[in-house]
């Protein structure tokens, strides 16, 4: 999956393209007339995790958020050593997802992520969470 997260780049009101969060990606939903498809957007922010499950008492894991929504993806900064995670205000943990109907849904997983130094291990997936954009109020 982090190997499919490039940047996103939301349409303007003019039609030109700005950059505004590295590793969100997206497919483009404009019609051949040039509008945008857009019905509005979701805003997440993630805080934290309490309580992950951890393999043994001396060792604590490194953990990362994946987002994705319709056809757009999310990935945290990586928390280290720790069971129970909390993402600081200044690290990458809010992401703007375009929504273009009414029936979106967004889906979170938590990864433990494999170690820099061993470049054969995958990250280990530890949960997830489905949430329908429609059941949201603001």
């Amino acid at each position: 999956l982090s190997s499919c997260l490039k940047s996103y780049t939301p349409l303007k009101k003019n039609g030109t393209e700005k950059e505004t969060a590295k590793c969100v990606c997206r497919l483009p939903h404009v019609s051949k007339d040039g509008v945008d498809n857009r019905i509005g957007s979701l805003q997440v922010e993630v805080l934290g995790c309490i309580g992950l499950p951890t393999k043994s008492r001396t060792t604590k894991p490194n953990t990362a958020i994946y987002l994705i929504c319709s056809d757009a993806a999310f990935c945290t900064d990586v928390v280290e050593n720790t069971s129970s995670p909390s993402w600081p205000c200044r690290s990458r943990r809010a992401a703007l997802f375009p929504l273009y109907h009414a029936y979106a849904q967004l889906h979170a997983g938590v990864f433990f992520v494999a170690s820099s130094r061993n470049k054969n291990a995958n990250d280990e997936f530890v949960g997830r969470v489905g949430i329908d954009v429609a059941a949201l109020r603001p």
